[in-house]
């Protein structure tokens, strides 16, 4: 576990174009005011009028929402640190560090200079900011995803690296589904926290490999390429 992974070209390509994908979203939603686009559709309506219909539904999608809170990410990616550490995998450590407690301010600021108004009607109590882009919960979700697939996930073999890889790919996805079901997020919000929470991931990977490299004397190596 921990042994070390690092994006190649693809990964950093594959950045470029979530950072890409994420520029476009913004240039949607600002094209329309901040109101619903084209690509949300009445998805978010949809999905709230589903889950508000049953007490359970409700409750299991408030539940399930935690996923994307800060103190899960830290109760997740905090120990793979310490780990990290005690094994003087120092790099890979300092890297899940730096996405986990990052993050945050990345979204925060998006959400601050964008400055999308929530949904009609979104309950407040559901919401740490007025600002809707990005979606800070499906990004710091998909923050988790990475972090566990990248740094264990790929020190593993065979069915338990296709498992562990699924399960944390599984996790944005769920939160994604359910901002929009509590109705706090238009699909545009949850598909820019996913792109920028991506690109944000692999160009911290790249600055903290080309540093270790520059103290080590050699970038740390690429147990597995994707």
């Amino acid at each position: 576990m921990l042994d070390g992974w690092w994006p190649g070209r693809r990964m950093v390509t594959a950045a470029g174009a979530a950072f890409a994908g994420f520029l476009l979203l913004v240039l949607l939603v600002v094209a329309t005011d901040g109101a619903s686009t084209w690509l949300d559709g009445d998805l978010t309506p949809s999905l709230w009028a589903w889950a508000s219909q049953d007490a359970g539904r409700w409750s299991a999608m408030r539940v399930l929402t935690r996923g994307g809170e800060a103190i899960f990410r830290t109760l997740v990616i905090a120990p793979l640190v310490i780990v990290g550490l005690l094994r003087r995998r120092v790099a890979v450590a300092t890297w899940a560090g730096l996405c986990g407690f990052s993050y945050g301010l990345v979204s925060s600021a998006a959400k601050a200079i964008i400055g999308r108004p929530r949904p009609v009607g979104a309950d407040p109590e559901l919401t740490f900011q007025e600002s809707s882009f990005p979606s800070g919960h499906s990004g710091g979700a998909m923050v988790v995803a990475i972090i566990v697939a990248c740094a264990v996930g790929m020190s593993l073999r065979g069915v338990a690296r296709v498992a562990v890889i699924v399960l944390s790919s599984a996790l944005p996805v769920v939160v994604g589904f359910t901002r929009m079901a509590l109705g706090v997020h238009y699909l545009s919000d949850v598909l820019a926290g996913f792109a920028l929470a991506f690109a944000w991931a692999m160009l911290l990977a790249v600055v903290v490999r080309q540093a270790a490299g520059r103290l080590c004397g050699a970038a740390p190596p690429v147990v597995r390429k994707e």
